[in-house]
């Protein structure tokens, strides 16, 4: 970590990634530095997001912006949303951009990107593959939203001499602690289900899709730490932040049965939306610029996961 009481702004800060963020800043930097979070409340698609930023610049000035604000409730409400996805993101990453560029022209933008940014693949993805999606899955709206980041930072050093940074994140998961589990997402939802069937008896638990669809796996906190590191340290424009492995979803499914104790069958319903077939990132990149990769693995990941989600659902009585 370079400065010893660094300012920052969080966009999405009151989300599950953000939540992670904002406990690694202040891990790392207890109170000495100032740290804003905008969450849900603040609507940063229309002219509303200039007079927030306007607001804070009266009073602040911020070392940094670490852009997680986004549009994407599920993989399954991407795609089946490509226009509204790609519309509400793109406003979201421009008035950041333009909005920083007036009022924090000193702090250094740090986005949080996807790794649907990549085309189909079978073998691991190097940052120097990311590249304009044509249509060729239902993520390609989306990923091309997100891919206007990287033409906004050229952009901005080149006319405003603007700092900016982007990290592309694989898929986190993890305790949603306070928050409520995300569950249109692949890990909560898996974990939902299986406790729901050991709590019910259920006989079959039901996957979408066949089970071969392979993901790269990041737990939460090891994604925050590596977000933070490269906002402060990034040598590069971009950085992958992922495991550096992939794992099928069934053997996921598998971990997390034994995890809940469920001894029932596992069925596949290839009719459902699952996804691209693999995915997963290169992060030679991230070890060698950063020194960073990630501490928990996917079993002891899965075993705290499992344990949040199970006291939600016997707090609130499901």
């Amino acid at each position: 970590m370079t400065s010893p009481n660094p300012s920052f702004l969080i966009t999405g800060g009151t989300g599950f990634i953000g939540q992670a963020l904002v406990r690694q800043i202040k891990k790392h930097f207890n109170s000495a530095g100032q740290l804003v979070v905008l969450g849900s409340e603040c609507d940063l698609r229309g002219n509303s997001a200039f007079s927030v930023f306007e607001d804070l610049a009266q009073k602040n000035a911020f070392d940094h912006i670490l852009h997680l604000a986004a549009k994407a409730k599920s993989g399954e409400w991407l795609a089946r949303n490509p226009a509204k996805s790609w519309y509400e993101n793109t406003l979201i990453n421009a008035n950041v951009f333009e909005c920083t560029q007036r009022y924090f022209p000193n702090a250094k933008i740090t986005s949080v990107l996807s790794y649907s940014m990549y085309p189909p693949s079978r073998s691991s993805n190097t940052e120097d593959k990311i590249t304009l999606r044509p249509s060729d899955d239902n993520l390609s709206a989306y990923a091309n939203s997100k891919l206007a980041i990287l033409t906004a930072q050229e952009a901005y050093k080149q006319q405003y001499n603007l700092n900016s940074g982007s990290v592309v994140l694989s898929t986190c998961y993890g305790p949603s602690g306070s928050m409520r589990p995300n569950f249109g997402q692949v890990i909560p939802a898996l974990c939902k289900k299986f406790l729901l069937a050991v709590q019910s008896s259920t006989p079959v638990v039901e996957l979408w899709g066949d089970g071969q669809q392979e993901r790269d796996f990041v737990f939460v906190e090891d994604a925050a730490e590596g977000i933070l590191q490269s906002a402060l340290s990034q040598k590069s424009h971009v950085l992958n932040l992922g495991s550096g492995a992939h794992h099928k979803i069934r053997d996921v499914a598998q971990m997390i049965a034994e995890i809940t104790g469920y001894k029932g069958k596992v069925s596949s319903d290839v009719t459902q939306y699952s996804g691209p077939q693999r995915r997963w990132l290169n992060i030679d990149r991230a070890r060698n610029e950063l020194e960073w990769a990630p501490r928990t693995s996917l079993e002891k990941g899965l075993r705290l996961t499992v344990a949040d989600i199970r006291n939600h659902l016997i707090s609130h009585k499901i």
